[in-house]
């Protein structure tokens, strides 16, 4: 959800840049024709949807910041006042590559984090446009069927009175005319059935040789693939959320369509001024739709008719239906020089208040120093207060041993991990030293912790589901009753924790390490199937029932496996190498590439198991 609105927002401005851009280049050929404009747009709308998404996603996908720097020394005259700072809701990123001494300096790139509440309203109403798009598709495509379906074949006699409709090339897919009393406007209707649409209103008005012309601008549509493009265009502009850029592309893209099948027409007729004036009469006598429909020219106005009829009669105006190759390929090398700066400067708008790391300054280290001197307390802020504790401890320190210093500094690491927590969101923290921490029962959801430390923390029961969890230490925590559900914990350390009750339903484990956590046998079944390179090591996981798991990866190297059930269970590339596994059950199981050094087999149930890649003591080849 957060991903859609940092997209969604970002593509206000990207491609609004990428129209200016584009209409600039097109102006340094204004007499291209209608076909290479129209080739350009596509392009840019193409550019529109991927730009965005590609800027934004790189944001999600990057690696996190690493955390601050640890304790540091002070000195004597050191002031020792520890800042603490909550992150500021914007800061650029300076980046450089290169050797040290040569290093090249690239852009910087602004990081911008709007409120949830905000994203969210964004998400919602992309999701109401879009939908709301997506569903008048469907209505139209379903509207276009019934017309179809409904049509008439036009007369014979009527269709041999247009030789240069009966010339025509159709294309590679045949193309029938009909007639049809449903509509006000000729209908160029393909995707998967080509069919041209005549109104009725229109035989009675215009001549054979007028609607001949008219018949051959639709036709042109349908070689064109027209059909195709106009349904692409408008998934586009759906998934963009109506995103005023895009409008004006595809309001380009209408235009040049309708001039490129004109263009089309004169290259049959050959003559400007009596298809110009089959536009004017058509103008004039049609009543034009009020229900929209996915088909190429079914949205043309009025404006847009003169628009036309101004372009067919300008002098000079490039009329070829082939593509420009020198306007195109300048406009495609403008549009991917755009994209690549785009891509280097571009601002991360609403990305998400996990990826942006609190900046907390790390606690001072008390040498054997003189004292340090006292300040004047003016603020009772979270701040002062450790800088009380700092002043009141500093005479212990030029007496006590280097253990206490080291508590004494972790203590204050730990308080002021906690206050940059407390002036943030609260479930933000990356690097930060939470251990021994009651936080039970808390709800939080949809937290980033990375790299935090709640080792010895009482968790109990608290709400970690759809958490990113990187390299966060638990060892030894409570986390009875905790949930896990749908979260992201990669290289997380749970040794010797309570997880009893815990809740790993949907969880995405990557190279955890759960030796001698506390762990229930249906809780298991949950991480080993949601695991991948986890590490069970000396576990004690005797007697449960794990049939049917699918592990991927995993460490059991000296673990307690006697008597368990892996009946029917898929395992790739896992390591059992000295496991204790007599009276364990691999009945049915499939078994790719594990390792089973130093395990003892001779009471082992392999029946029916599938082996391969494999060197099992006494078994020739798999059964």
């Amino acid at each position: 959800m957060i991903a859609i609105a940092a997209t969604v927002l970002n593509a206000l401005w990207q491609d609004a840049l990428l129209v200016v851009v584009v209409w600039l280049v097109l102006q340094a050929w204004p007499r291209i024709n209608a076909a290479t404009r129209y080739a350009v747009w596509i392009v840019t709308l193409l550019a529109a949807l991927v730009v965005p998404i590609v800027t934004t996603l790189a944001f999600f996908t990057s690696s996190t910041p690493p955390a601050a720097a640890t304790a540091q020394h002070i000195s004597p005259t050191s002031s020792s006042r520890t800042a603490v700072r909550p992150q500021p809701w914007h800061h650029r990123e300076i980046r450089t590559v290169g050797a040290p001494g040569a290093m090249l300096s690239l852009p910087t790139r602004l990081h911008v984090t709007v409120p949830l509440r905000l994203a969210v309203a964004v998400f919602a109403a992309w999701a109401l446009l879009s939908g709301y798009a997506v569903i008048g598709l469907l209505i139209g495509l379903a509207r276009l069927a019934r017309l179809k379906r409904d049509a008439l074949p036009l007369p014979v006699e009527y269709r041999d009175s247009m030789p240069l409709w009966s010339d025509a090339n159709k294309g590679g897919r045949p193309v029938r005319l009909c007639v049809s009393e449903a509509i006000d406007v000729p209908v160029a209707v393909g995707l998967f059935d080509a069919m041209i649409l005549i109104p009725q209103s229109l035989l009675e008005r215009l001549s054979p040789a007028e609607v001949e012309q008219i018949s051959l601008h639709e036709l042109a549509h349908l070689r064109r693939a027209d059909d195709w493009s106009n349904c692409l265009q408008r998934l586009i502009v759906a998934a963009l959320g109506w995103n005023p850029a895009a409008i004006f592309i595809g309001q380009q893209l209408e235009l040049e369509r309708e001039v490129a099948c004109d263009d089309w027409v004169l290259a049959s007729v050959g003559a400007v001024r009596p298809y110009a004036m089959c536009l004017t009469k058509m103008a004039e006598t049609a009543a034009w739709p009020h229900h929209p429909m996915p088909a190429p020219g079914v949205f043309t106005t009025r404006k847009q008719i003169s628009l036309r009829i101004e372009r067919l009669l300008g002098t000079g105006r490039d009329i070829a239906t082939t593509l420009a190759i020198g306007p195109a390929a300048a406009a495609a090398a403008a549009v991917a020089a755009l994209a690549i700066a785009i891509s280097l400067v571009a601002p991360s708008v609403a990305a998400p208040a996990a990826t942006v790391e609190p900046a907390v300054a790390s606690a001072p280290v008390v040498t054997n120093a003189p004292a340090l001197p006292k300040k004047t307390i003016v603020t009772p802020t979270p701040e002062v207060k450790i800088a009380r504790v700092a002043e009141s401890i500093a005479p212990m320190a030029r007496v006590t041993a280097e253990p206490l210093r080291v508590s004494v500094a972790k203590k204050l690491s730990v308080a002021a991990s906690q206050v940059a927590v407390a002036q943030s969101d609260g479930k933000s923290c990356a690097g930060c030293d939470l251990q021994g921490v009651n936080w039970a029962g808390r709800d939080l959801r949809g937290a980033n912790y990375t790299g935090v430390d709640f080792s010895r923390a009482n968790l109990a029961g608290v709400n970690l589901s759809e958490s990113v969890l990187n390299g966060t230490d638990f060892t030894k925590a409570n986390l009875s009753g905790a949930s896990f559900r749908h979260a992201h914990l990669t290289g997380c350390d749970f040794s010797q924790a309570n997880l009893e009750g815990a809740d790993f339903t949907n969880a995405w484990i990557s190279e955890c390490q759960f030796t001698g956590a506390r762990l229930e046998g249906s809780q298991l079944r949950d991480i080993l199937n949601g695991c991948k390179g986890c590490d069970f090591s000396h576990a004690d996981l005797a007697r449960l029932n794990l049939a049917g798991v699918r592990v991927n990866g995993d460490d059991f190297t000296h673990a307690d496996l006697r008597d368990v059930n892996f009946a029917g269970a898929e395992l790739v590339a896992c390591d059992f190498s000295d496991a204790r596994l007599d009276g364990a059950n691999f009945s049915g199981a499939m078994l790719d590439g594990c390792d089973v050094d130093g395990v003892d087999l001779k009471h082992v149930d392999f029946s029916k198991a599938k082996i391969t890649d494999m060197d099992i003591p006494g078994r020739n080849a798999p059964p």
